[in-house]
């Protein structure tokens, strides 16, 4: 009752619970009423509870192991004259006349679950240390490369201390029978067979895969307009990872993605006010389960059916977006960690890296609007790496860090802290750049700012008017930064009830815009 087909098993129900192992291959399998027990020479492996419709289908939850793909699929695909770059729509194009690489492997070798010619290539695989039991789930795009795929896979493996031998993952066009699919005899693509074991029965995908597997592995890239958010089956799948109680979800991506991530936080915002991570947020914030593709019209129309009746299309979406930005985030702090081991003990030019990154890093923070906390905490960091280099670029990175701790505390309505920031960061600019400098007419703005907030208007007003004085000797009389200082000026005598005076200055803003 028990069928060995190379290292895949099939398992027919058993009326008793204590059965004798039957050794096969050099391996012992045992089945009971609760678990399916592999055993081996150096292990033991157990599959989580079958029920009775499970018990001759679980071949369905097994993976190439991260060893495999790193090792064996890689060179299996170079052998067949393509590379680590190609992407799996490449190497397996679906044409019942030509077979691609991944239908080519189980062509003539019969499956363990219908015992029917033509196996998913996970069937194929052999070995202890190449297959088993899927403990993760990748949600990908078959627009992916090889290349990726594997990197950061291997990457995660090594972030998380697993054995790669023991990571099996779960990759639908390597554990999915794809045979069974072009022999329906209808037209195909790969955007058809990627969504094909979905498409079959949605409540598996969505509840008993996921749920059975454990762990979804949501793959980013590229970084700046991610793939997998604009497919209808990505996004589903990363909410019921996320919702599901009993499941973990996991953001990846390859490491050169995380690193051009890093980077372009570390490039800071330029004069327009926008840098180069916007491009993730701008993606981020376009993400909707309405516009999402699919390639079939019924897997879209089902989904946002049960999404619909589940949560409803708004609080999904902020699901998603809320759980994007909050990756972005895990993402920069550890890049922090990082670099606070590789640069902290260097000399000061390491250490005055270190703190312009990590003031760049809370910035990025103070942006998204919702972590102020944070970006406080590296900014006071920040400080303190500049406080202990002497040197006079130092000195101005230390008086904008004032600044900016000024700002945080503006942003959590603690005025007080904020104007002992902002006055700090004043004396330095005085004292290094002088009383004239525009770095200091925008010190005297912020601290105009401040104090009218703190409500003190006379003390505003005097800030207000030095700022201006600045900038119209320095920028010019019709320069936008004059006009939005006369227009301050003009709401702190409006404040005052300084009505004709507040009037003359609103006009002069007007009159330059």
């Amino acid at each position: 009752n028990t069928m060995v087909f190379g290292c895949c098993i099939e398992v027919k129900k058993k009326s008793q619970v204590d059965i004798q192992p039957e050794k096969k291959d050099n391996a012992v399998v045992v089945n009971t009423s609760k678990a399916v027990v592999i055993r081996s020479s150096s292990q033991i492996k157990l599959m989580p509870t079958l029920d009775e419709s499970d018990e001759i289908h679980y071949c369905n939850y097994l993976a190439p192991s991260v060893h495999y793909l790193q090792h064996q699929f890689v060179k299996y695909i170079v052998e067949e004259g393509f590379d680590e770059t190609s992407t799996l729509h490449e190497i397996e194009d679906l044409r019942p006349d030509k077979p691609g690489l991944i239908l080519q492997k189980g062509l003539d070798v019969s499956c363990p679950i219908d015992c029917r010619k033509g196996a998913a290539f996970v069937h194929c695989i052999e070995g202890e240390d190449n297959v088993g039991l899927a403990n993760y789930m990748l949600s990908y795009t078959w627009r992916y490369t090889v290349k990726d795929i594997v990197e950061t896979l291997v990457a995660y493996c090594n972030q998380k201390n697993l054995d790669p031998k023991n990571t099996f993952v779960w990759i639908c066009c390597l554990c999915y029978n794809l045979h069974r699919e072009v022999e329906d005899g209808r037209p195909m693509s790969y955007e058809d067979i990627e969504e094909t074991s979905q498409r079959r029965n949605l409540e598996e995908v969505s509840q008993r895969r996921i749920e059975r597997i454990g762990t979804t592995l949501t793959m980013i890239t590229p970084w700046d307009d991610p793939m997998n958010l604009k497919r209808i089956w990505c996004l589903f799948e990363m909410y019921k990872a996320h919702s599901d109680e009993v499941c973990n979800l996991d953001i990846i991506m390859p490491p050169k993605e995380k690193e051009s991530i890093i980077s372009a936080i570390a490039e800071g915002i330029g004069a327009d006010g926008k840098g180069s991570i916007d491009q993730l947020f701008d993606a981020i914030e376009r993400t909707n389960i309405e516009n999402a593709i699919a390639s079939h019209p019924n897997d879209k129309v089902t989904i946002l059916k049960v999404v619909k009746e589940e949560v409803g299309y708004y609080a999904f979406n902020t699901e998603i977006k809320n759980l994007m930005r909050n990756w972005v985030c895990d993402v920069v702090t550890e890049a922090i960690n990082d670099a606070e081991i590789n640069l902290s003990k260097g000399d000061d030019s390491k250490r005055f890296e270190l703190a312009t990154f990590i003031s760049r890093c809370a910035g990025f923070f103070s942006r998204t609007g919702v972590h102020h906390e944070n970006a406080l905490r590296l900014h006071k960091k920040s400080l303190s790496i500049y406080s202990s280099i002497k040197t006079s670029e130092s000195k101005i990175a230390k008086a904008r860090t004032h600044n900016n701790i000024g700002t945080e505390y503006e942003s959590m309505d603690h005025y007080k802290w904020a104007l002992k920031s902002h006055l700090k960061c004043l004396a330095i600019f005085e004292e290094v750049l002088g009383k004239e400098h525009g770095d200091t007419s925008t010190s005297y703005f912020n601290i105009g700012a401040v104090k009218r907030k703190l409500g003190d208007m006379n003390g505003a007003l005097q800030m207000y008017e030095k700022s201006v004085e600045i900038d119209k000797k320095s920028k010019g009389e019709h320069h936008p930064d004059t006009a939005s200082g006369y227009s301050n000026i003009g709401k702190v005598l409006m404040d005052k009830e300084c009505f004709d005076e507040a009037l003359q200055m609103s006009q002069k803003s007007l009159d330059i815009r």
